[in-house]
């Protein structure tokens, strides 16, 4: 039985073991050269100073992930947080979010969560946990913006827009 273990046993744990820690890893990391010109060059010139950026391709577009510490001047805001900025597949900008979740707990941050947008998230979440807060930048202009909140809601989690006046969207 010690040379079965040995032999037939610990090799197809290995080989199972490899197979488990292949499938969970989700480095679907991009190359440079698989991301579109326009793409880089939109990046580079909405974000100047980021140093490091990871680049993937999800649901048929690319996103861009970073850490942005400065001021957003659209919104003459000053931020310091983690960041996806989306773009098509021919390169153009869609979106970006803001993940200002931290600021979300800290009620006196109330220029990067406007108090009618905490009361509205308040009331929708109805004591359930608040688990992610987006800030959307959208192209157009400041009137496009909202935020994207993920609130749990077991086995369905809620997910709402909510425009800069506390309005729900959609």
């Amino acid at each position: 039985m010690k040379n079965k273990w040995k032999f037939y046993v610990l090799p197809a744990l290995a080989v199972a073991g490899a197979f488990v820690f292949q499938s969970c890893d989700d480095d679907d990391d991009l190359k440079m050269s698989d991301i579109p010109q326009t793409a880089q060059q939109n990046f580079q010139s909405q974000y100047p100073n980021v140093q490091w950026v990871e680049w993937e391709a999800e649901w048929g577009n690319y996103k861009a992930d970073f850490f942005f510490n400065g001021t957003v001047a659209e919104w003459e805001l000053d931020l310091n947080t983690q960041v996806e900025a989306w773009y098509s597949q021919e390169g153009e900008w869609l979106r970006t979010e803001f993940n200002v979740e931290n600021y979300y707990f800290n009620p006196s941050s109330t220029d990067v969560i406007p108090q009618a947008v905490r009361e509205t998230i308040s009331n929708i979440a109805g004591g359930r946990q608040v688990e992610d807060v987006d800030r959307v930048d959208m192209p157009g202009g400041i009137n496009g913006d909202y935020f994207d909140v993920e609130i749990e809601n077991e086995p369905n989690d809620i997910y709402v827009k909510i425009g800069f006046d506390g309005t729900q969207l959609q």
